[in-house]
């Protein structure tokens, strides 16, 4: 499995910086689908920051041995003031 891209996670810290310390993060998880490789999962719902809250999207995947970020998405679907990657599989 490839890695998590280091430049838009870059990217994205950088623009959260603005909105203070993370506080909270309240979401849903939901299981994608789970095979003999490993399976994957998404979250979704609010993080809180002590000047903003965002919406927030996370699809993380595991092959038994690595976890990485498949998809990201912070401040509303066009990342808004944050960033996002990965296609919506």
């Amino acid at each position: 499995m490839e890695g998590t891209p280091k430049e838009p996670l870059a990217a994205t810290a950088k623009a959260m910086a603005d909105w203070g310390k993370f506080d909270t993060l309240s979401t849903n998880f939901r299981l994608l689908d789970v095979k003999k490789e490993g399976f994957r999962w998404e979250l979704d719902g609010i993080a809180g920051f002590a000047r903003a809250d965002r919406d927030v999207i996370m699809r993380l995947a595991f092959d038994g041995s690595t976890y990485r970020i498949e998809r990201f998405e912070i401040a509303g679907k066009y990342g808004v003031g944050g960033g996002q990657w990965g296609a919506d599989k």
